[in-house]
């Protein structure tokens, strides 16, 4: 699990690795809410087979499959995910992972990188909290949030040069 540090402030980065993971450093100064004119993406649901059989990636369209029978159809122009189901999909439970993985795909599309990271901020400063699956990284944030701290994402952070963005909406932490 890493802790990567972005600041305004300073022009540098500086990073604490909380357990054995190789560390690396990033330069992203501050958290940023979305600009103006980031593409809207259209989202929504169907309930039926996975029309898909096998999970591919193309300049203009990729499809995912997920398990249980869920899959991930989506287009870059016009900016969509459609999300198939056996059974209906509870709303709440659309953002991780299926979204967080569809909005990654998105943000690739227009020049931006997604990190599976847990995001947080001190001051105006963005940290983003970096691990494997399991690591800790949501008990982490929750602790946290349990402090105080504002957690803006507990599973993606879009970079877009020197600036972080939250991903879907955080969890219930």
């Amino acid at each position: 699990l890493i802790v990567f540090f972005f600041s305004s402030r300073r022009r540098h980065t500086r990073y604490i690795s909380v357990t054995g993971v190789q560390t690396c450093a990033l330069p992203i100064y501050s958290l940023q809410p979305a600009p103006a004119d980031w593409p809207l993406i259209r989202v929504d649901t169907a309930v039926g087979p996975a029309p898909i059989t096998t999970s591919t990636y193309a300049d203009d369209r990729a499809d995912m499959l997920f398990p249980m029978g869920i899959s991930a159809s989506l287009r870059r122009e016009p900016a969509s995910i459609r999300l198939t189901a056996p059974v209906g999909l509870d709303p709440e439970g659309l953002p991780h992972p299926y979204l967080t993985a569809a909005f990654a795909v998105h943000a690739q599309w227009v020049g931006r990188e997604a990190f599976h990271a847990g995001g947080f901020s001190v001051d105006g400063a963005a940290w983003l909290v970096i691990g494997e699956r399991h690591a800790g990284k949501s008990t982490v944030l929750a602790s946290l949030a349990a402090a105080g701290v504002d957690i803006v994402s507990d599973d993606m952070v879009v970079v877009d040069g020197n600036e972080a963005y939250a991903g879907p909406p955080p969890l219930a932490l």
